[in-house]
């Protein structure tokens, strides 16, 4: 599996190869070397003389949406009282009768993994659909192909499907011998702790990953480590980990986030001696130093917000004043027009206090 290659070929999928080396030799899987191990595709029944190929995301059904999506699902699912097709559950115990006994079937010979047998993948929907309808006539090399291909590109190889097959094609092409007995070939994983630009310092509860580039530092809780015993942790306090005791999550800071904190700021806040303090201190200055930062980003955008939302306000204020100065002046013309004095424009305030009495025939000054 880790020297395996694919090429799709002119024609895909008829004319895709996976290529592995075993014991030193080159090692094909096509449609053409299936068919000479054993009759996986009979050949269609019935009206339709050819197989229908889909590409590997029409098989998966993952953006397969609509009406065609919905069909499927009321063809294999009971749907539970009050939930709509949709939103129907996609486990095992929600399969019709018939479709429930071909699950087996597939998961057993067509699609075969190790765990979480109790839920129907999207691919799943796919294959069950097709056998349950006889329609669309799906070829079984394909899938074998496909399978064996998403077993190489997964992170967590629990299992090598169709190893049958696989095995048959070995003897095939005299690659093993029948009577061969089994072999444990030594395999090495890669892993982040082997990569140069990062270093990963394991811990008996939290390990520390190191970007040297940037010095940004996650610290997650150890995957080795029973959950229960974890739990069971999480009451000690953070002096633990000043004395070298259990060191403190990310999840305990709600306000850590590292991705949007520049890194060169939390660096150029380290104190003089940093370099010497234990890792579990190092952790808590990081995180601690990474909240202040976003705590002092959010007061500064709080403030702006602030000051925005004042000036609207005042923006607001102005306006109001400006529309209702407006509709004085328009009343003021008018009753000026309907009572026949002259038409006067808007001046400069008036200080009434400086005016002489008003007498009959003087011109009247603009008020609001």
């Amino acid at each position: 599996m880790a020297t395996l290659k694919r090429d799709l070929g002119d024609d895909p999928p008829r004319t895709t190869t996976l290529t592995g080396t075993v014991r030193g030799k080159k090692v094909v899987m096509s449609f053409e070397t299936l068919g000479k191990v054993a009759k996986f595709d009979t050949g269609p029944i019935g009206a339709q003389k050819e197989y229908e190929y889909f590409s590997e995301e029409e098989i998966s059904c993952e953006k397969l949406k609509g009406s065609a999506w919905l069909k499927m699902l009321e063809d294999l699912f009971v749907c539970p009282l009050g939930i709509t097709v949709e939103g129907t559950p996609l486990i095992r115990g929600n399969l019709k009768p018939l479709p429930k006994l071909l699950s087996y079937f597939v998961f057993r010979n067509v699609a075969p993994r190790l765990g979480d047998s109790g839920m129907i993948r999207h691919y799943k929907v796919r294959v069950l659909h097709a056998l349950l309808q006889c329609k669309p006539v799906l070829s079984l090399k394909q899938l074998i192909m496909m399978n064996i291909w998403d077993s190489r590109e997964s992170r967590i190889k629990k299992m090598i499907p169709h190893a049958r097959a696989i095995n048959k094609l070995l003897i095939q092409q005299k690659v093993i011998k029948k009577d061969m007995p089994t072999v444990y070939m030594p395999s090495q994983t890669i892993t982040l702790a082997r990569l140069h630009d990062w270093s990963l310092e394991k811990g008996p509860r939290r390990w520390r990953l190191t970007d040297t580039k940037t010095d940004r530092v996650l610290i997650f809780r150890n995957p080795e480590l029973d959950p229960e015993d974890d739990e069971e942790s999480e009451e000690e306090g953070s002096a633990g980990a000043l004395k070298g005791g259990r060191q403190q999550s990310p999840r305990h800071y709600p306000n850590y986030n590292p991705h949007d904190v520049d890194p060169q700021l939390v660096h150029s806040l380290r104190p003089d001696g940093f370099d010497i303090w234990s890792p579990a201190e190092q952790a808590i200055f990081y995180q601690n130093s990474v909240a202040n930062i976003r705590m002092q980003m959010l007061r500064e955008e709080e403030s702006r917000k602030r000051e925005q939302w004042m000036i609207s306000i005042m923006y607001s204020h102005e306006e109001d004043i400006n529309n209702r100065f407006m509709f004085d002046e328009y009343q003021r013309c008018a009753q000026n027009y309907y009572v026949g004095s002259a038409h006067t424009e808007c001046s400069t305030p008036v200080n009434w206090s400086r005016q002489p009495p008003y007498q009959p025939g003087m011109p009247r000054h603009p008020a609001p």
